[in-house]
């Protein structure tokens, strides 16, 4: 016992000599104990809280910062990474430095998406960066947030936008890895420009562009060679690799590609691309008659789901075979949690989306958008004859694709705002005007009136095309006059743009609670809601909503993940 003492004595003397030699050293010194460990490698943090201590002492925010930044790269436990991230925004907020603040928010976002896949405070962190890296000359920092509200796009499914992100950022760091060949920094350039081929490889493949995207991968596989420092990045490239093997239906290619990911992905705890490859390898299994070893794979994906409340909008499909399975097996518990599930995944979604695509234009495109406008009112166009008109030419297209972009910008605002309404139980639509509490007409002829009028919205007698008042007044064994004034105090609209609006909020609730309505033609919808005219149709519909139903319906389209079908509308 006293001899264990002893040695735990002098193990805790060598520990306080070494730490104090350390502090006397240089930060460039103490880092160099740890700053080509690998990420989430703990073996780090002693090193860390020493420079970190150091920096305090001699209030040395730009190191202080920095040592936050090195505990959030290090640290294994998650809410460890985000009180590293939150420290440091409280020490770069003190230094009141732009750069470093702008560089603690992005750092938090970044937790907030790749450790959590939580994209709504993400992108509020990414925002809140932008905001003071305007204000800097810090270019590696802006294409960072770029890259990052890029991610957000295409998750939302913005792929061409998202797309040229990507171009920008993936020009930027190519330059800069090419020009720099100092290690660190040489290093970062490096892993962002490698990130940024991912995220547009991702882009092409949904897109369509299959041949760009396999470009991509050959690329980036390419240029991480046989290095060991871009593990993580490879496995992204293999992954989508198998992706691709898969669409071409080279099952046991896409397998191979996929299985050499799917490691690195569990090791680093990047749940949602792991998500993703346990979708591919269900499909494959599913394909090929190997239904059981399918199902053990889409079950890790409702278990990451469950878990960590997350899940990419391709990956929906996995709960209706989840679903199918469960009914073939006549296991009727499972059916009805997997539709349960299928339920709260839709609910994720639709709620995640509108937050994030409000959010996205008013924060970021908003902005850009004025941006470009106010460059181009600043040019001044110089020459006469073929140049002046080259320039007005110029001029009128800029207007045209900001008019075009406003009217995208503004088709989108109107959706969701629809949506909430929807969301929140506002539906059917109502005007500004307040209907009365009491009708004029005498009580027995109220009473009566108000349970056929309930009926008929019931019975959804209101689809009938051709329907006038005169109609529905000799169906009810009343008059015309007294239906009118009737509908008016109750409803506070006229007969007309009573039948409208129930027509319109039956297309909405439709479109919103069935799919298959999705993949009508709106001249088809029309019909349905009791319009003989496609163009009525329409009408209505913009008058009540502000929008087109070719628009909502594109809208509701992408949210849904469906393919756009343009060619489907008449």
């Amino acid at each position: 016992m006293t001899t264990k003492y002893f040695y735990l004595l002098f193990l805790l003397f060598c520990t306080s000599v070494c730490t104090s030699q350390i502090k006397e050293n240089s930060f460039a010194e103490i880092r160099r104990n740890y700053e080509k460990l690998y990420t989430d490698d703990e073996s780090a943090l002693p090193f860390v809280r020493i420079y970190i201590k150091k920096a305090k002492n001699e209030k040395n925010y730009r190191h202080w910062v920095q040592g936050y930044r090195d505990g959030v790269q290090f640290s294994k436990n998650v809410p460890d990474k985000m009180k590293f991230a939150d420290s440091t925004i409280t020490v770069a907020i003190l230094s009141k430095e732009k750069d470093l603040i702008a560089n603690a928010y992005l750092g938090k976002g970044i937790v907030y998406y790749f450790n959590f896949k939580k994209f709504q405070p993400a992108l509020i962190a990414y925002l809140k960066a932008l905001e003071f890296a305007e204000e800097t000359k810090d270019e590696y920092l802006k294409n960072k947030i770029v890259y990052h509200i890029g991610v957000v796009k295409s998750y939302l499914g913005f792929y061409e936008p998202a797309a040229e992100h990507f171009l920008k950022c993936i020009a930027f760091f190519e330059k800069e890895m090419s020009e720099i060949t100092e290690p660190i920094t040489h290093f970062n350039n490096k892993k962002a420009y490698l990130n940024s081929l991912h995220q547009l490889t991702i882009v092409y493949r949904n897109m369509e562009q299959r041949k760009q995207s396999d470009s991509l991968i050959k690329k980036g596989l390419y240029v991480i060679g046989t290095s060991q420092d871009f593990r993580l990045e490879k496995a992204y490239f293999y992954k989508c690799r198998g992706i691709a093997e898969y669409q071409k239906e080279n099952y046991n290619s896409a397998l191979f590609y996929l299985d050499k990911a799917l490691p690195v992905m569990l090791q680093r705890d990047d749940f949602a691309w792991a998500s993703v490859i346990f979708f591919y390898k269900g499909n494959i299994l599913w394909n090929t008659d190997q239904k059981e070893k399918a199902i053990r794979n889409f079950e890790n994906i409702d278990t990451i789901f469950v878990k960590r409340h997350f899940i990419w909008p391709e990956l929906r499909p996995v709960y209706e075979k989840l679903i199918m399975h469960a009914e073939e097996k006549d296991n009727i518990q499972k059916e009805r949690y997997y539709t349960r599930q299928l339920l709260n995944v839709d609910a994720f979604l639709k709620k995640d989306f509108a937050y994030l695509s409000s959010k996205i234009y008013k924060g970021y495109d908003r902005k850009q958008e004025l941006q470009e406008k106010k460059q181009w009112q600043t040019i001044k166009f110089t020459g006469l004859g073929f140049v002046t008109f080259l320039g007005v030419m110029a001029s009128v297209l800029v207007v045209l694709l900001v008019l075009h972009r406003r009217k995208k910008k503004e088709i989108l605002q109107k959706y969701m705002i629809l949506q909430e309404k929807w969301e929140n139980q506002q539906i059917p639509l109502q005007t500004e005007k307040t209907p009365s509490q009491r009708s004029s007409l005498p009580e027995d002829v109220v009473r009566v009136l108000t349970a056929k009028l309930s009926a008929f919205e019931s019975n959804e007698g209101f689809r009938k095309i051709g329907l006038t008042v005169e109609i529905l007044a000799k169906r009810f064994g009343t008059n015309s006059n007294y239906l009118s004034v009737f509908i008016y105090d109750t409803k506070g609209l006229y007969f007309k743009p009573y039948l409208m609006h129930l027509r319109i909020n039956y297309i909405i609730r439709k479109l919103n609670e069935d799919e298959n309505y999705l993949k009508l033609k709106i001249t088809v919808l029309a019909k349905e809601a009791g319009f003989l005219y496609r163009q009525n149709f329409s009408d209505a519909f913009l008058e009540i909503t502000g929008m087109r139903p070719i628009d909502y319906v594109k809208q509701k389209k992408l949210e849904a993940g469906l393919k756009k079908a343009d060619e489907d509308q008449d």
